[in-house]
């Protein structure tokens, strides 16, 4: 499939997020009490979007973002603060992803819608507030 430079960054963009929200979560669920199934179900679900935005750039011959060796929670100790950390991702999610949806068309734009409402959802799943137009500035 022939995607426009600004699906391909979207793309990337977004697969930098899905590296990030899954090496938050795999730390959240092992060092967290109280956060481990959340944890679970959000890093099977992150793993799953990053394995799809990795085979949609290889279709495009597209360069994929590396996971970076770490990522700043080793200040995250409560429950409280996991659900914060884990908000804030799932917020910088949908905004990667609501992005994509203006940047991509057809089943890269389902994907998108998809992925986005599925991060919307997780906001609240980790304390966060509802919003009317989920990925936008408050």
């Amino acid at each position: 499939m022939i995607r426009s430079q600004a699906a391909v960054s979207g793309l990337q963009d977004c697969l930098a997020l899905e590296h990030e929200a899954i090496w938050v979560y795999a730390y959240l669920g092992a060092r967290i009490p109280g956060a481990d199934e959340a944890a679970r179900r959000a890093f099977g679900n992150h793993r799953q979007s990053r394995d799809v935005l990795i085979a949609m750039l290889r279709a495009s011959a597209s360069a994929q973002p590396a996971p970076r060796a770490d990522y700043d929670v080793m200040k995250v100790k409560t429950l409280g603060q996991a659900n914060a950390v884990a908000a804030s991702l799932e917020a910088k999610n949908a905004a990667a992803y609501l992005s994509l949806v203006g940047a991509s068309e057809d089943e890269d734009r389902k994907f998108a819608i998809d992925t986005l409402r599925r991060a919307a959802l997780a906001i609240l799943v980790w304390g966060g507030k509802p919003s009317a137009f989920p990925g936008l500035p408050a």
